[in-house]
């Protein structure tokens, strides 16, 4: 068999810059603006090497450095009213732009982007009674492809799997509507969202003539996910609390699979669970489940997965404070 090793290196430069204004007009009316500049810097080392002779032998057709510079400028804009004192409202636009250049030593701007757009935003909230309220938004949002998902590496996950980036991915947009029901401490929620390009990580392909299986980031077509949120607190005795939440979800997803066009559609359902036990003796107990049945990813679905964390707590005198297990 054939040894190979590799490994990367990521040193990450981050830099924020903010400034904010508020201005209160009048009781019933206030103002929010603000600027943002982000800049980034990542210079990424892989190294693939193979053991040939009883030696390393660094594959430099595998091996590179890549320098990712990305920076981001955003302004935002934002007006809060209170329509009456039952009625909320707010709107806001925001504005950013980018710039993203990726490049090797010896292949340069191998991405180098320019581009811009605007994202409105709206809220209003009603209250319907002392213990009852609605509230409806709409949003636009940018999500962005990561370092990883562009550069174009290549990383062995063992001999016949190996994972690259993409460069030729777009940013995802999104336009998002949610509505909310709040009675007392019960909550329902009822959201619907669509992604124009959304990114997809670590999808499969097959190269023909290695007999390897590729993974990369790829745009989808699209992607919209609609879904319902329930979520109540249940008091089943005076030492045995629970709050849970039940959320359904449908999605379907559009994109280009082996060059044919390919649409896939699932529904799915995920719980959440926490209780908290008061018990005598002053022991406490608490336990947390969670439970998402099959959903797509990308292409592919994804197989039902769940957790369960336990815990344990003793309150000791004050001096020696609490022993905990979990």
């Amino acid at each position: 068999e054939e040894l190979f090793r590799s490994g990367k290196k990521t040193p990450i430069n981050f830099w924020v810059f903010a400034a904010d204004y508020s201005k209160k007009i009048n009781k019933n009316l206030s103002f929010e603006a603000g600027a943002k500049q982000t800049v980034s810097a990542f210079h990424n080392n892989i190294s693939f090497e193979r053991f040939v002779q009883n030696m390393w032998v660094k594959d430099d057709s595998l091996s590179a450095e890549y320098d990712l510079n990305e920076d981001y400028s955003a302004g935002y804009a934002s007006l809060n009213v209170a329509i009456n004192e039952t009625t909320q409202l707010k709107g806001g636009l925001r504005y950013e732009h980018t710039n993203s250049n990726l490049g090797t030593q010896d292949v340069k701007n191998i991405v180098d982007r320019h581009y811009g757009d605007f994202f409105p935003s709206f809220f209003i909230s009603h209250k319907l009674s002392e213990k009852s309220s609605i509230a409806f938004s709409y949003s636009r949002r940018i999500t962005r492809p990561t370092f990883d998902d562009l550069a174009p590496f290549t990383y062995y996950a063992n001999a016949n799997t190996l994972l690259t980036g993409n460069p030729s991915l777009q940013p995802a947009l999104s336009n998002n509507f949610k509505a909310d029901y709040t009675l007392k401490q019960y909550l329902f929620s009822l959201s619907y969202s669509k992604e124009d390009d959304a990114i997809a990580q670590f999808q499969p392909h097959t190269d023909s003539v290695t007999n390897k299986v590729i993974w990369s980031a790829e745009n989808m077509i699209n992607q919209k996910t609609a879904s319902l949120m329930v979520a109540v607190p249940v008091t089943i005795t005076k030492w045995w609390n629970t709050q849970l939440s039940v959320t359904g979800v449908w999605q379907e997803t559009n994109a280009v699979y082996k060059g044919e066009p390919l649409s896939a559609q699932q529904t799915n359902v995920s719980v959440n669970a926490n209780m908290r036990f008061t018990l005598p003796r002053n022991f406490s107990a608490e336990a947390t489940g969670q439970y998402q049945s099959a959903q797509l990813f990308g292409v592919y679905r994804v197989s039902p997965t769940g957790t369960l964390d336990i815990g344990l707590k003793k309150k000791l005198p004050a001096r020696w404070g609490s022993l905990i297990f979990n």
